[in-house]
């Protein structure tokens, strides 16, 4: 059984998410759903609920942040494969399917797709794409993560059994979280078409945090190249991003207006 996971403060184009995600009758799925206010209306999420027994509704007692809502949502999602999704990205509706027959064909622990990134400015669209082959996957996000969050499946327990993502990471909790799998021995697939279409607003952490991103990834690349890296190779990351971190916030807003970036 498949168990999507989507964090949330109750925002974002959820209900749009969670309709076209029970339209997939085909595959055994549940839909966790882990709000993080305690103050969020989840009326109309608790009466879908009740019709809809695939839905499990948890509101935070408090507000926890990311990181450890996808820890709570780990803990009762009860699925084989947990199936990322943020509550403004919006799946196709075959993305479901295809990661079942994915991971029914193929040994993988990690299995991501491509995406399309939309800017809610202007509109402009534009295609977010990575390596297909395992290695090359692994070998790539060593130098920078080009994975969209919410295109991301994975094996629960291969996941739980290094210890769920890691709580002191507020952002780049995702990134953190492949490159300890990979360090683990965990493989990666890539199913290598556009099953997510990846939103830009001035509200996502993508956009309105990324500096503060920036450096929680910067410290899980430290992390990995102190673990399989060299010196070499922490050379160029601190370089790297240095020069991320002193580009202005516009540039990178430049270059998705005109349908470059992640």
């Amino acid at each position: 059984m498949l168990s999507i996971l989507i964090c949330t403060t109750g925002g974002g184009d959820l209900q749009e998410v969670v309709d076209t995600f029970r339209r997939e009758t085909d595959v055994p799925l549940e839909i966790v759903i882990v709000v993080d206010d305690p103050s969020a209306d989840v009326a109309k999420l608790n009466a879908l609920a009740a019709t809809d027994k695939r839905l499990k509704i948890h509101v935070n007692p408090s507000n926890l942040g990311l990181t450890k809502s996808l820890n709570v949502g780990l803990r009762i999602a009860s699925g084989d494969v947990i199936v990322r999704n943020d509550d403004d990205d919006i799946p196709t509706e075959q993305r479901l399917a295809k990661i079942y027959a994915h991971f029914q064909a193929t040994s993988a622990d990690f299995v991501y797709s491509f995406a399309e990134g939309k800017s809610e400015g202007n509109s402009s669209t534009w295609a977010i794409k990575g390596p297909i082959e395992g290695h090359e996957i692994v070998a790539a996000l060593r130098k920078r993560n080009f994975i969209v969050a919410s295109t991301v499946a994975y094996r629960r327990s291969r996941v739980v059994d290094i210890g769920g993502y890691c709580e002191p990471f507020r952002y780049a909790q995702d990134y953190e979280l492949y490159l300890r799998s990979a360090r683990q021995g965990l493989t990666f697939s890539c199913i290598p078409e556009q099953l997510i279409q990846r939103r830009y607003s001035a509200e996502s952490i993508t956009v309105a945090k990324r500096k503060r991103q920036a450096l929680f990834s910067f410290a899980a690349r430290l992390m990995d190249i102190s673990e399989a890296g060299s010196l070499s190779d922490a050379a160029r990351t601190i370089l790297k991003y240095s020069f991320i971190l002193l580009t202005p916030n516009f540039f990178r807003r430049l270059r998705r207006s005109i349908g470059l970036g992640k």
